[in-house]
């Protein structure tokens, strides 16, 4: 297994969103993936559609650019002390 295989992990469809949340993440401690913008994805791709889950996919999707953003500017600030 490999983290991309996190993709293949699917909410079913009579699934409640707290079961397929407990599913993703005992498959996520299986691959000790330490990929969170990865893992975030995969997560928010493999939710249905809802109206619930939709406002949460946005809400997660959000976090995880402010995530990538706040590294970015680490990395900057790294390298002018470098």
């Amino acid at each position: 297994m490999v983290s991309f295989d996190l993709f293949n992990v699917k909410q079913r469809q009579a699934e409640s969103l707290k079961n397929y949340l407990n599913r993703y993440e005992a498959f996520t401690v299986k691959l000790q993936t330490h990929d969170e913008p990865l893992m975030v994805n995969a997560f928010g791709q493999g939710v249905m559609a809802r109206p619930f889950s939709d406002s949460l996919i946005r809400n997660l999707t959000m976090i995880s650019l402010k995530y990538d953003v706040e590294l970015s500017l680490i990395s900057v600030q790294k390298k002018q002390y470098l």
